[in-house]
């Protein structure tokens, strides 16, 4: 997923470094679990629904 896509569909969570993000137990703020990654810098990050 694209920053782009990712911005239109949801809100992007960066990963701080320490890979928890990435993780299939990871769940965004409200509960839910992210509708995709974000191949952002060197850590990444994760699209949370909106």
């Amino acid at each position: 997923m694209t920053e782009a896509e990712c911005n239109a569909k949801g809100t992007l969570v960066y990963d701080m470094g320490d890979g928890k993000t990435h993780a299939p137990s990871y769940r965004c703020a409200d509960g839910r679990a992210p509708i995709g990654t974000v191949p952002l810098g060197r850590e990444g990050a994760v699209c949370c629904p909106k």
